[in-house]
């Protein structure tokens, strides 16, 4: 059976390299019925609002997927960005945003009874430490809020975002995921669907002399049981592509990068 879902990520409109409008009509080049989108659309929420505006009239045909990415969220509040997009379902009832409790999306006339479960999904950072590290999460903490951009253009309900934050948030953003894991294990295929990664194999080895691989992925597959019953796990963030089994998980990414526009994003790589 031919596929049916495109899936992408770290498309970063804001890099000029082609303009909207012939962005949006490519990804629909190959007619996909489903479009997953994780993460990093662009620098900000009236950057990525105004693309969806743009995009979703023209993909009304198609069921659209998104969760945040971290860039998603620069310029901009936490607690500011998914009324943004809330507004933004309200219009196009093709749209949906995976974000907190919100998280799941059962997906009409799939060939298989199929949700779709996402959040961005901060890391733990505790990648290091879990490889024997002898410095602290506390220590790994500090080094990820001196060299990411995350602590300098994210507000966290008005104040300053912090490592603490950050891990919060993963801890919230994986009660959430397991919530809805649990409702759908044993009845639906399931997809789940980050901006961060799911496992270091992941990773990108030309970005390890930057020591801040605990700020892209956490260890979820093959630690956490009921996690590890996706079918599929897609995430972005790496802006490296990845297709590869993780015990009984298929992970997958599309990222297209600070680059040009490649055909090769365009393909549709996932039938469901």
């Amino acid at each position: 059976m031919a596929n049916n879902t495109l899936v992408i990520s770290d498309m970063h409109i804001d890099t000029p390299d082609l303009p909207d409008s012939v962005r949006i009509e490519e990804m629909l080049s190959n007619n996909p019925k489903y479009i997953l989108i994780a993460g990093d659309l662009g620098n900000g929420s009236d950057l990525v609002s105004r693309f969806f505006k743009k995009a979703l009239p023209v993909w009304k045909d198609q069921i659209v997927c998104y969760v945040a990415g971290n860039h998603d969220y620069y310029g901009c509040d936490f607690a500011r960005f998914p009324r943004v997009m809330e507004e933004l379902e309200a219009q196009f009832p093709n749209f949906h945003f995976l974000n907190g409790t919100s998280n799941f999306l059962v997906l009409p006339d799939a060939k298989e009874p199929t949700v779709i479960i996402g959040n961005t999904l901060w890391t733990d950072m505790e990648l290091y430490v879990q490889d024997g590290s002898l410095q602290t999460l506390d220590d790994w903490g500090f080094r990820a809020m001196q060299y990411m951009n995350e602590f300098r253009y994210i507000m966290d309900n008005g104040k300053k975002f912090y490592a603490k934050g950050w891990i919060a948030k993963h801890q919230l953003d994986i009660a959430n995921m397991r919530a809805a894991f649990a409702q759908f294990v044993g009845t639906h295929k399931i997809v789940a669907m980050t901006h961060h990664l799911p496992h270091a194999r992941s990773l990108d080895p030309i970005y390890v002399r930057y020591v801040l691989d605990h700020c892209y992925s956490s260890n979820i597959l093959g630690r956490d049981e009921l996690l590890s019953k996706a079918a599929v796990w897609i995430h972005g963030h790496s802006h490296s592509r990845a297709n590869y089994m993780e015990g009984n998980t298929r992970v997958l990414a599309n990222p297209v990068g600070y680059c040009e526009h490649r055909e090769e994003h365009l393909k549709l790589n996932l039938e469901l």
